[in-house]
């Protein structure tokens, strides 16, 4: 199984940056490879909240089910990713000076086959080149939203 990190310091409150990025609907406006979010379980996110996702994945098509399967407002939430590919995303949101600290590790299962033997640190630096993209969006997008008192 492949593993990937990346820290993010966003400066708004643990509140306010925790419940967006566990918001299944707000997805594609981190991550532009996202092309539909569908199916999402009614009501507020928690634990099985669900969804459906088509997204490209190193350039390449994936249909994803995913499901939240653990929960702890402000700081903790553990994504669960099947379908085309598997995975599990953790996050983790910490009080820093300033803002919120968030760290998310990617785990996730590689190709097999020749084409992942091949491939598979193409697929790997991508990932993670794309994890770093989606949180600088996350940084950007969810600053802007800030109050500006916290600012």
């Amino acid at each position: 199984m492949g593993e990937i990190t990346e820290t993010v310091d966003i400066m708004a409150p643990i509140d306010q940056v925790f419940a967006a990025l566990t918001d299944p609907r707000r997805g594609q406006e981190w991550n532009p490879a996202i092309s539909g979010i569908d199916g999402i379980t009614p009501g507020p996110t928690r634990i099985d909240t669900q969804w459906h996702q088509s997204t490209h994945i190193a350039g390449r098509p994936v249909k994803l089910v995913c499901r939240i399967t653990d929960l702890q407002p402000p700081n903790y939430g553990v994504l669960e990713i099947s379908g085309d590919q598997r995975g599990v995303i953790t996050t983790n949101c910490s009080v820093i000076n300033g803002g919120t600290r968030v760290s998310q590790t990617l785990n996730f299962v590689p190709p097999g086959g020749i084409f992942g033997q091949m491939t598979g640190g193409f697929i790997s630096n991508a990932i993670r080149r794309e994890m770093m993209r989606t949180m600088e969006r996350q940084r950007t997008i969810i600053e802007a939203e800030a109050r500006p008192s916290f600012r």
